[in-house]
Formats: structure tokens, sequence, C-alpha cells
């Protein structure tokens, strides 16, 4: 059986840290690995919501491509649907580091385009699960 109270709290915590992402663009492009980090962190975030919603166990992964494994053993289409949000992996660990390794340079357009994406994977998956946004 669904957790509503879990579900509810994923996705304020997903809200929470797509707020973040934007609130982290505009103080500045030493602030960027971590705007990017919060996309990250808000898709994946919404999708465990749908998951928890869904009453679909998950194991405490980063991998945007795994976890839209575990949605489409649900729904396929929903899974295909988000894949763009898979892009947002790349952010769970490369800009967080200094000794990162073939971690491409961010600009403002990447940042706005993984804001985009994390909106999208939250606004979809919160509408689904009826959370208000």
């Amino acid at each position: 059986m669904a957790n509503p109270k879990l579900t509810a709290a994923w996705f304020a915590k997903a809200r929470s840290d797509l707020q973040a992402a934007s609130y982290l663009l505009t103080a500045g492009e030493r602030f960027w690995g971590q705007a990017v980090f919060q996309c990250q962190q808000s898709a994946e975030k919404a999708i465990k919501g749908y998951l928890t919603h869904h009453s679909l166990r998950f194991k405490k992964i980063h991998n945007m491509s795994e976890l839209l494994g575990l949605i489409a053993t649900r729904d396929q289409d929903l899974a295909r649907e988000l894949v763009s949000c898979e892009e947002l992996t790349k952010y769970a660990v490369g800009h967080r580091y200094p000794d990162a390794v073939d971690v491409e340079p961010l600009t403002q357009e990447l940042i706005n385009e993984a804001i985009k994406t994390a909106e999208a994977t939250f606004d979809r998956l919160a509408k689904i699960c009826e959370m208000s946004s």
C-alpha cells in the first residue's frame, strides 16, 4: 500500500531542490556546479516520490536510467517520456568534486536545460501522483 505522507515528503524535497537550482543559477558562475546537482536531485526525488506512490521498491541509487527502469516496470510509456532526465545523471557527482575527470564545462545554456528537464520531470510525476507544485 502506498504511503501518502512519504510520497508528499519526496515531492516536497524535489520541489525544494528545484527551487535551489534556480536560485543558485542566479547566484553566479561559481555556483553552477551546485545548481546542476540540485537539478539531478530534484528529478531523482520526484522519481522516488512516484515509485513510493506506486509502492515500488528502490535502492539508494542516483542513476536516472536505473530509476527510469523501475518506472518502466509499471509504465513503459512514462519511462520513455522522461528519458531526457537520464542526462542529469552526470550531474550527480561530476561537478561536485575537484578531481572529477571528463567533466563537461558548464554554461548557462546547459544549466537552463537541466532546470527545464528537472521541472518537466517534477511536473509530470507530481501531476500523476496528484502533488501540487
